[in-house]
């Protein structure tokens, strides 16, 4: 079964992690918590505004990425993931998988953690 999925932008990615970005004079973004808890200091490091810095962004947000994807997930269904290719790849083989996975996340953002190519740049006229 192929699944097709929306592009999302990069600040409504972070949004459904609770964070939002800001620039910085050097051509970096920067997140922001907006829960405020800014745990390991993750407002602190910088992420060059190209694929390559979305990339190390998703990966730096891989407990938040965790937490609200796949724990939430095993804790509400009767399956166990241990990543999001993995309950990506469990709703892709059949609309039933689909529809467990869907009633508890976003397939956009799920695709957009193993694809970070579908993420939309959103940083135009920001400079």
């Amino acid at each position: 079964m192929r699944m097709t999925y929306n592009k999302i932008r990069l600040s409504d990615f972070l949004h459904y992690f609770d964070f939002s970005f800001v620039l910085n004079d050097n051509r970096t973004f920067s997140l922001v918590d907006l829960q405020q808890a800014n745990l390991a200091n993750i407002e602190d490091d910088e992420f060059m505004i190209d694929r390559n810095g979305v990339a190390q962004c998703i990966e730096r947000l891989d407990i938040y990425i965790y937490d609200y994807t796949i724990r939430f997930l095993n804790e509400n269904t009767d399956f166990q993931f241990d990543t999001v290719r993995s309950a990506l790849k469990f709703a892709e083989n059949s609309k039933e998988n689909e529809l467990v996975v869907r009633y508890w996340c976003d397939m956009d953002i799920l695709n957009a953690v193993c694809h970070p190519d579908s993420i939309i740049l959103d940083f135009d006229g920001q400079f």
